[in-house]
């Protein structure tokens, strides 16, 4: 895509992506992978193609083109339960809170036994309405 350009800023090369398609007419289209509003319908190839270079060389006249570098923080892929304490989520700290306790596995048990029952009953409601002891 080498065009002169108006510009008052230095000449850029931008490479582009152009995906090229043929209508069960004949008629060529053209459209730009990274630019998906950018679609140019014409009777060959090499049409399409020029008339593309010129809307995004008109464009791209009188803007500046630059790239942005972006640092984030990624948490590394690793087993949640050897590294609860390490993590950046806080939630981690609660894992394994309730392991040893025997009311919250009877309670996730029949949470469980509800969520794979087949049919539409419900678990016994008293198992939610416990008393405190």
């Amino acid at each position: 895509m080498n065009s002169a350009t108006h510009s008052a800023y230095p000449s850029q090369t931008l490479n582009l992506t152009l995906i090229l398609e043929t209508l069960k007419s004949g008629r060529m289209v053209v459209s730009v992978l990274e630019l998906p509003d950018y679609q140019i319908e014409a009777e060959t190839k090499e049409e399409a193609i020029a008339s593309i270079h010129h809307q995004l060389s008109e464009r791209f006249q009188n803007a500046d083109v630059t790239v942005l570098e972006l640092s984030i923080a990624i948490a590394p892929n690793t087993n949640a339960s050897t590294n609860a304490n390490t993590s950046n989520n806080p939630g981690t700290k609660l894992f394994g809170l309730y392991k040893d306790d025997p009311d919250f596995a009877e309670i996730s048990a029949a949470i469980r036994a509800e969520r794979e029952a087949d049919d539409d009953t419900e678990v016994d409601p008293s198992m939610y309405l416990r008393e405190k002891v």
